[in-house]
């Protein structure tokens, strides 16, 4: 035999050996991709980041500034629009009751001073939907009611739907100082945490509000702010027009870009599917960066880490203002029927390091479980899942307890 022939014989074998191989590698793959389903309901579902139909309208409203009571803002990601109102129904079909923006941005339908007259005791609220009110009348809002229980008191509503503690302490350090307030509520829902490690909400949410977000990192154990990636109209139009590129660059950033998989062009293959289903699946349970763990936050994960340090900062700036600095803790609907059933909340964690780091603190839970002695859960909340106008008036009286027993108000 030629040298030639031998030499081709020799890697005509190697190439069938090879497909041999990878032929098994890949039935392998698709056999163990198959028992992952059937044995644990893993499968491979890769996300697909990109803008759908109806969120590139939604981006079109926002660029137009045509978005009802919000309004796009170049630091804070989106805020409440000055001089705006909406009645009706929410982008999930809710009733979200009566709401009017002054011409501040806050929920009401006055005008401030930014010096509270005489003897007037100044409450500013910051937080999320939970603090805004939404899916109640203005007058049902929790913040509202406060505002009656006394002459003397006068509650400003700075909530925001869809902020979290990071965007609703930047809002403080720009609009809320001046308003000299007495003191200063932090509202937090329990579920802020994932917020807090996100830059755009579809990485989060898949459906809702398609817009950026400002976050903060730790460096060195201090915040480092990531300022808003999508500061302007433009930005969003360069979003419309440049999608993939944009949407990649919004990512390097955020938990939930980085954490999960998308589609490659060697997926077909078993292989490949089960090599990202097993890394993903493996990088959720490595214990590090896991946002909760055994129903609990994770004191290790960025999220927590970030969230505390959070509170450390917010509350530090409120009181070098001269004000006195209150976290009130809003838990979800989810959270109420766990705590009914098992007394166990998954925040705890978080409680015990605000009493270590002498940040004073309302848990609503208290109020709810309470109130739970003679209603049912179902009655604190609203159909979007927000309290109801008894779970806002069951916020306010625990609220106004707590400010008279701690705050002498």
């Amino acid at each position: 035999m030629t040298k030639p022939a031998a030499r081709f014989r020799l890697i005509a074998n190697w190439l069938l050996m090879f497909s041999l191989v990878w032929f098994a590698v890949e039935l392998i793959s698709y056999s163990g991709l198959e028992l992952l389903d059937k044995l644990k309901g893993i499968r491979y579902e890769p996300v697909r980041f990109e803008l759908t139909e109806q969120s590139r309208r939604y981006v079109q409203r926002l660029i137009d500034d045509q978005d009802g009571i919000r309004t796009l803002s170049s630091t804070l990601g989106w805020t409440n629009k000055p001089n705006s109102m909406n009645e009706g129904k929410d982008i999930g079909g809710h009733d979200q009751g009566s709401i009017r923006i002054n011409s501040q941005g806050l929920r009401s339908s006055r005008e401030y001073p930014l010096i509270p007259d005489g003897d007037t005791v100044r409450i500013l609220t910051f937080g999320d939907s939970f603090t805004f009110g939404a899916e109640v009348d203005g007058k049902d809002c929790w913040a509202t009611c406060l505002s009656r229980f006394a002459p003397q008191v006068e509650v400003l509503n700075f909530g925001v739907p869809g902020f979290a503690l990071d965007q609703a302490y930047l809002r403080y350090e720009e609009e809320g100082k001046p308003f000299n307030p007495r003191i200063v509520l932090m509202g937090y829902l329990t579920e802020n945490i994932r917020r807090h490690v996100n830059v755009y909400r579809p990485f989060l949410y898949r459906e809702g509000l398609p817009a950026a977000k400002p976050r903060y990192r730790l460096d060195n154990g201090s915040l480092k702010l990531v300022p808003n990636p999508l500061p302007s109209p433009a930005h969003y139009e360069e979003l419309l027009e440049h999608e993939a590129e944009i949407i990649s660059g919004l990512g390097k950033y955020d938990y939930y870009y980085l954490m999960d998989y998308r589609e490659g062009r060697f997926d077909l293959l078993p292989s490949v599917r089960l090599s990202k289903v097993l890394i993903h699946n493996l990088r959720e349970i490595r214990q590090t960066d896991a946002i909760e763990l055994d129903r609990q936050y994770n004191t290790r994960s960025e999220a927590y880490q970030v969230t505390v340090k959070l509170f450390e900062e917010f509350a530090g700036a409120v009181t070098r203002d001269g004000a006195v600095p209150v976290a009130v803790i809003f838990p979800s609907g989810e959270d109420i029927r766990r705590y009914r059933q098992d007394q166990t909340k998954c925040y705890t964690p978080l409680l015990k390091d605000l009493d270590r780091r002498g940040i004073k603190y309302v848990d609503l839970m208290d109020a709810f479980s309470r109130a739970g002695r003679t209603h049912p859960p179902g009655d604190f909340l609203s159909p979007g899942s927000h309290y109801s106008a008894l779970g806002n008036l069951i916020v306010a009286h625990h609220v106004w307890q707590y400010l008279e027993e701690h705050e002498s108000i």
